[in-house]
């Protein structure tokens, strides 16, 4: 096919989309390759022919597909019409919208033509395969479990939430019972770093563990208890 033929007139304000958009110069220079007549006019696109394209027993499937709408065998006609004419029509989401652009710019009278191709399919294939029924194909749906809880479940709650044990965190309860630890930390004064270089920057604090023994802390406690009792 002359790549340089143009049906330009065809097409001549029957191109937008469905929400009134206009394809761009690149996406309308592909649509007016196409000969306009050979999409709604032609006379070798019937409903029997177009079925046997779709359901071709060379390439059947597990399950046969649904009827299609009239829209999807416009579709299916573009891309015969296209392999004939020797046009490119780019990737999958491209073709989807040249197509649509040409939908939208056709009249009822046109769209009536695929709409009757539609109906006709759907006698064929109610006819082909009688027990066929249309099952939607549904994701997994990601399930829960779910318990049911009584008031003496939340009260066990309640109750455990009112031991102070349990408000600890693993690290605090492993070490409340730990020596206490004696922090010395000497008397500094602010560092001032234009000061002579034999001055020293301030030592951080020294912490050194008591080396007393738990049960001395206790004793000494207790006595220093009974001695202020004693002095009133």
């Amino acid at each position: 096919m002359n790549e340089h033929v143009s049906f330009g007139h065809q097409w001549y304000n029957k191109v937008f989309s469905k929400d009134k958009q206009l394809p761009c110069h690149e996406e309308y220079q592909i649509i007016i390759k196409f000969d306009r007549d050979s999409l709604f006019y032609s006379p070798k696109y019937t409903g029997e022919f177009l079925f046997q394209k779709l359901y071709d027993d060379s390439k059947k499937s597990s399950k046969p597909s649904r009827p299609p709408n009239a829209f999807f065998i416009f579709r299916t006609v573009l891309g015969l019409v296209a392999k004939d004419m020797c046009i490119s029509v780019g990737d999958g989401i491209t073709f989807s919208k040249l197509a649509g652009f040409m939908w939208g710019g056709a009249n009822d009278a046109e769209k009536d033509i695929y709409h009757s191709f539609s109906d006709e399919i759907k006698i064929l294939h109610d006819a082909k395969y009688p027990n066929y029924k249309y099952k939607p194909e549904r994701s997994n749906s990601v399930r829960y479990n779910f318990s049911n809880k009584t008031a003496k479940d939340y009260e066990k709650v309640e109750i455990q939430t009112h031991d102070p044990w349990i408000n600890l965190n693993p690290f605090q309860q492993s070490n409340s019972n730990i020596p206490s630890i004696a922090v010395n930390c000497p008397q500094i004064g602010e560092y001032d770093p234009n000061m002579s270089q034999s001055v020293r920057p301030p030592e951080y604090p020294i912490i050194a563990r008591d080396p007393s023994s738990p049960s001395l802390h206790v004793i000494e406690g207790v006595h220093n208890i009974m001695t202020y009792n004693e002095t009133f």
